[in-house]
């Protein structure tokens, strides 16, 4: 994009200067503007364009034009230089729409629209209806771009507890890692995890590429390892997710390591390797430790520990006796107020207005009386009448066999119910008085362990309390115990710094001794150890000639006996081309075998064996249609039970009816019997 706009403004500039150096047409056709508005370079006060009208008549020009000009879409300047500047502005847009984003370009822009969507999102809105509001402000007009960045902003959004498990993972097995690319691995971590196989793996590689290697190895190193997955991550992730969708996941990392690892030696070789040109290269930052001094002061002494003295607040102020004098006055001014106004008010002059109509006699609370009966009359509620039920059908329902069943059953449980509750009845008529007293020492018993845990807990409040004040007591002695120990302490290793560094001086003078005598011995050693490679080297050939040659002779030896083996394989199968077989199905295999038979022994068999079936199939028969009768027996039994319980409860209905009519009917109504 800078080469593109610097190109343009290049030609502006040559058009620019042109149009004021040489042509008296009026305007320059050679040169292109990359802005509508000039800079102030090109702005020269003394010169003017033949076609370039002030802004006053240019205003005055476009409203002397037709309707139809001012309603178009595409508005064409009346100024030639404007409206060749809006056309060149117009092809460049147009050109621009078919240009794709460079892998970097996509991810830093992908990496914005997230941030934004986290922050600047209104209650409710989508992914996709953000994207498409915010994406032409970043310049994304390719439908290729769009489409993918609208997918990378929804499967962030929606994966987002998955992506932030694993970012937490790798960030504590990392250290070196830094939490400004954390935008930048959320969006390659989603991509690696769930869009792999639809992205291809060489455009995953264009995006891993484009960045900065040093940031990249270890991301990469630790994404694309199964192991590190499943220790560190897998766990986790079960707990929010299904175990098949992690089982995917880390399938398609599995499918794609190999391509992973040679991205990760490319960027080995990117990170370690030295410079092609001979420019210098930083080293790695190497930790070393502090040069700490020792310092020669003696080792303070540390006062006694005191307790700090308790706090005491100040007492409130005291409030000052008695009314201020402008309250005394103004007290004095409201009360010779009041007195005015009460000597106006009594005489007769101010007294409030007589009127005849109130004094007047009237029959307003009648009237108000009347409307309010009949507005109560009109508006009285009348509850609605209730249909009485109707009369059960006489017709029986037939029954099928399970509900048949369930109906005995019912019926069967209701009984044994009531055998119960009589049984019960009869076992509980006895005197209840032995349980009575036995509740009531049960009782006392109980007030009395209440009494007992009462002063128990009483008196273990009191021991607790005398156990806090000797246990403070005691943890500031050791406190203070700590303290003198501390400071003895403090001396020991004062002392025991200074012998260790007297004795890092003395190793230090002796490994340089043995580093200097061990120089000197490296030559011979070296020379010896030439030696001993070479004659090594002769040994392992001499083997490796003798292996050779022995093998050679093997495989021979091998060859020869399975062309023998060859030989005799084709002599057999033309010798088999002439035999032929008879077969009687009156004689045996003839292998020896227990249950060894002929083929007509073999029918004669099976038919016996048919039989047998055919008399075991008679019985079965003859056993299911004796059950059927006896459960087609045990049916009739058990309707014709239902059915007399039935009649019973019909005939207790009924019963009940006939006896709450009774009562319906021979009830007295006060009202009558007073004739009111």
């Amino acid at each position: 994009m800078g080469k593109e706009s610097g190109h343009e403004h290049g030609k502006g500039e040559h058009g620019h200067h042109h149009a004021h150096g040489g042509h008296g047409h009026g305007h320059s056709h050679h040169g292109r503007h990359h802005s509508h508005c000039t800079g102030p370079e090109d702005f020269v006060p003394e010169v003017k364009e033949p076609g370039c009208h002030p802004r006053e008549e240019l205003r005055e020009k476009k409203k002397s034009l037709d309707l139809q000009w001012r309603r178009s879409t595409i508005k064409v300047s009346p100024c030639v230089h404007c409206a060749s500047q809006e056309a060149h502005e117009r092809a460049r847009r147009y050109r621009a729409k078919a240009k794709c984003l460079a892998p970097a370009e996509l991810l830093v822009c992908s990496m914005k629209l997230i941030e934004s969507y986290r922050k600047k999102r209104e209650p409710g809105q989508t992914p996709n209806v953000y994207a498409d509001i915010w994406l032409p402000l970043y310049n994304v007009v390719h439908p290729y771009d769009i489409q993918t960045m609208k997918q990378i902003l929804f499967g962030c959004v929606r994966y987002e507890r998955l992506l932030r498990i694993f970012l937490d993972r790798m960030y504590e097995q990392i250290s070196t890692l830094t939490f400004d690319d954390e935008m930048k691995y959320t969006v390659l971590a989603y991509l690696a995890f769930l869009r792999l196989h639809e992205l291809s793996w060489p455009q995953y590689r264009r995006l891993v590429m484009s960045q900065p290697p040093g940031r990249m190895l270890p991301f990469m190193r630790f994404i694309f390892n199964e192991r590190e997955l499943i220790d560190h991550v897998q766990a986790s992730w079960c707990a929010v997710y299904d175990i098949e969708f992690v089982r995917d996941i880390l399938e398609s990392i599995r499918f794609f390591s190999s391509e992973a690892q040679e991205v990760c030696e490319a960027l080995e070789e990117r990170v370690y390797a030295p410079d092609p040109l001979g420019r210098y290269v930083q080293p790695p930052t190497v930790p070393k430790p502090f040069k700490m001094s020792v310092s020669k002061t003696v080792c303070p002494n540390f006062e006694e520990w005191a307790p700090p003295e308790p706090f005491e607040a100040r007492p409130a102020p005291m409030f000052e006796k008695g009314r201020t004098l402008e309250v005394k006055r103004l007290s004095a001014v409201f009360k010779e107020n009041r007195q005015i106004l009460k000597k106006k008010y009594d005489d007769p002059k101010h007294q409030p207005f007589r009127l005849r109509c109130v004094e007047r006699p009237t029959n307003i609370e009648q009237l108000r009386t009347e409307v309010e009966e009949k507005f109560i009359q009109d508006h009285h509620y009348i509850p609605a009448e209730i249909n009485p039920a109707p009369a059960m059908p006489t017709v029986e329902v037939k029954l099928n066999v399970a509900t048949l069943l369930r109906e005995h059953a019912l019926f069967q449980k209701q009984m044994d119910q009531d055998k119960k509750k009589i049984e019960a009845f009869e076992l509980e008529l006895r005197d209840d008085s032995d349980f009575k007293l036995w509740q009531e020492e049960q009782r006392m018993q109980d007030e009395v362990a209440d009494a007992i845990n009462i002063e128990f807990n009483r008196k273990k409040v009191m021991a607790t309390d005398q156990a806090a004040i000797e246990a403070k007591e005691k943890y500031l002695a050791e406190k203070m115990e700590i303290g003198r120990g501390a400071r003895e302490e403090a001396k020991i290793s004062h002392l025991t710094i200074q012998q260790e560094s007297k004795n890092e001086k003395f190793r230090k003078k002796l490994k340089h001794f043995l580093v200097v005598q061990d120089k000197r011995g490296i030559k011979i050693a070296r020379e010896n150890v030439a030696k001993a490679r070479k004659a090594n080297a002769l040994e392992v050939q001499a083997e490796s000639e003798e292996l050779c040659a022995k093998s050679t002779l093997q495989k021979a030896q091998e060859m020869a006996m399975k062309q023998e083996l060859v030989r005799q394989l084709r002599a057999l199968e033309k010798e088999s081309c002439h035999m032929e077989k008879k077969f009687d199905i009156y004689s045996s295999s003839g292998q020896g075998l227990l249950q060894e038979m002929s083929i007509a022994q073999l029918r004669t068999e099976l038919v016996l064996v048919k039989r047998w079936l055919q008399h075991e199939e008679d019985i079965k028969r003859r056993k299911i249609h004796a059950v059927k009768i006896e459960r087609q027996n045990m049916l009739l039994e058990r309707s014709r039970v239902v059915t007399q319980m039935r009649h019973i409860a019909r005939a207790q209905w009924l019963s009940k009816k006939a006896h709450e009519k009774f009562y319906d009917k021979t009830e007295i109504n006060p009202a009558e019997q007073l004739g009111l």
